[in-house]
């Protein structure tokens, strides 16, 4: 079977089916192309020994600090009550709001500037804390080393200290820095993790982190930036109070406490009086609908246009108009032979023979003649005018009954407004009261609180919250990192499907008949004997084949 017909034959099928299903696709495919498979596999396992092999070690240092939050840290009442938004049962209070602060790049950024970009952002050495006289271990050492100089962009001593290094070094610290606290678990304990290229390393920055973040601390409880804090919360609360008792003072005026009700009962009829109207408008509006309805019933029986019978149009004949002249023509003449002496009777005579002659003819012709016929001409149907005139104004009324109702609904809802205020009013009356006592004595509270800024110890023994350091920086053991076996295994499968894309690919661009279940699918016919190729054939060259 040539690959043509074969073409054809599937053209030619109904459905347009597949040259290839799952298992010749996928199955077949792969064994096909096993060894590209392989290859492909190896060359994903290649990379990621490479890659592997070229990341450093890394170490984690571990330092603990306590926090102890104050009564007073959020001057809020709910910080107060032990309520800071957070679950209770795995933070304590206020342990969010020192999260939140502690995220701060400002601290990393003085960290920076005091150990320099070069100490941060300097190339990993491989060979850190290796003791090891194997070969082996050298050599895999001596790669990492080579792979960390050509991918690992460091800053070296004597480069020009910028800003942008500065703010880099900050990046890189607090991307290898994390806070922990544990959940579900009541605690005071902040775990500082620091990731390091060496033990010392690791160690050494930990340690400044942690008096970094105590500094950082201590200048917002106890500094200027803590103060100035303080004041903005005490001018927003005198903002609020004010605005809470202009509120109160308008309600107040608003809402009607000397005839309460004597309002509430006109409000009452009103809403009665409405309610009567809107039932008649309910009514009329049901009662238009009807009409609009029987009035689209009626227009559909009348046809808008009908025919109309135009007459013929009738002119006086061109013969009848040469008799009339030629009669007027004889009667003039026989005037004016009256009226001359000495014509003889006998022409007198035959001049008024031939009148009464013609007159007679002019008498018996048809004096009009059709120009042009009568016809039929369709022209609008006046009922269906005023059907269509009658339905305009129907729904003309049915609008303005319909904003009608909903104006008096709209009258009827603010009614019940105003009398549910009514009935509200005091009750909100004695929240605004409770809501401007309580700012009042939170205003005292940050009162206090700025008093006592200008000294932090001050502050934490009146109720503000501290952060202490409660072990230092620890060196670490053995190396926490990396995980190799992420990378290689990603490689080894990206080559792997990368190989089994081009099977499939292979498969697919492929238009020669090679399977069994290709030719049964193909031919809907069973085969019944497959002769296998021989390995011999392979090896012979075409024109060396002997015949006879």
């Amino acid at each position: 079977m040539s690959d043509e017909g074969f073409d054809d034959d599937m053209d030619n099928e109904e459905g347009g089916k597949a040259p290839f299903d799952i298992k010749v696709l996928l199955l077949y495919g792969a064994w096909r192309s096993k060894h590209w498979i392989a290859l492909c596999t190896l060359v994903g396992m290649i990379a990621g020994l490479v890659a592997a092999a070229s990341m450093p070690n890394v170490y984690r240092s571990r330092g603990m600090m306590d926090y102890r939050p104050g009564t007073n840290e959020a001057q809020t009442l709910a910080v107060a009550a032990g309520v800071d938004g957070m679950n209770s049962s795995s933070h304590i209070p206020g342990m969010s709001d020192e999260l939140m602060i502690l995220d701060d790049l400002e601290i990393y950024i003085g960290v920076a500037r005091e150990l320099g970009p070069a100490y941060i952002l300097g190339k990993p050495d491989p060979t850190e804390g290796d003791d090891s006289s194997n070969m082996v271990i050298r050599l895999w050492h001596g790669f990492q080393k080579t792979m960390i100089d050509m991918t690992h962009k460091g800053f070296m001593e004597g480069d020009e200290v910028s800003e942008k290094a500065i703010y880099a070094a900050a990046e890189s610290l607090k991307a290898r820095t994390i806070l922990y606290v544990p959940h579900n678990t009541p605690t005071s304990i902040i775990t500082v993790y620091h990731d390091g290229y060496s033990k010392e390393r690791a160690q050494e920055t930990n340690q400044v982190i942690l008096r970094a973040l105590k500094a950082f601390h201590t200048s917002k409880y106890g500094g200027a930036d803590f103060r100035e804090t303080v004041r903005e919360n005490l001018e927003v609360l005198n903002s609020k109070i004010k605005a809470v008792d202009d509120q109160q003072q308008t309600h107040t005026k608003g809402c009607g406490y000397r005839d309460m009700e004597g309002q509430r009962s006109a409000y009452l009829d009103q809403i009665g009086a409405d309610k009567l109207t809107v039932s008649g408008l309910k009514v009329l509006i049901k009662g238009l609908e009807s009409r609009l309805q029987q009035t689209d019933l009626e227009l559909e029986d009348v046809d808008p246009m009908v025919d109309a019978f135009i007459p013929p149009v009738m002119e006086i004949s061109p013969e009848y108009k040469e008799q009339q002249q030629f009669l007027f023509t004889l009667k003039r003449r026989l005037a004016e032979k009256r009226a001359s002496r000495g014509i003889d009777k006998n022409v007198i005579k035959g001049l008024e023979d031939s009148v009464m002659e013609n007159q007679n003819l002019l008498a018996s012709m048809e004096r009009l003649e059709e120009v042009e016929p009568g016809r039929m001409e369709p022209k609008p149907n006046t009922f269906h005018s005023e059907l269509i005139k009658r339905r305009s104004e129907i729904r003309s009324d049915l609008v303005g009954a319909a904003s009608s109702l909903q104006e008096l609904n709209k009258h009827v809802h603010d009614n019940n407004e105003h009398i549910n205020r009514m009935g509200e009013c005091r009750q909100l009356h004695q929240q605004l009261a409770a809501e401007l006592t309580t700012l009042q004595d939170e205003r005292v509270g940050v009162s206090k609180q700025l008093q006592a800024s200008e000294n932090h110890q001050a502050l934490v023994e009146q109720g503000y919250s501290a952060l202490q350091l409660l072990s230092d920086a620890t060196r670490p053991r053995r190396k926490t990192g990396p995980n190799r076996v992420k990378p290689l295994g990603m490689a080894i499968l990206a080559g792997l499907m990368l190989g089994l894309f081009l099977a499939v690919l292979r498969q697919l661009t492929d238009p020669t008949v090679r399977y069994r279940e290709t030719v049964e699918k193909d031919l809907e016919t069973n085969v019944l004997v497959v002769v296998p190729e021989a390995r011999a054939l392979r090896r012979i060259k075409p024109g060396h084949v002997k015949v006879g």
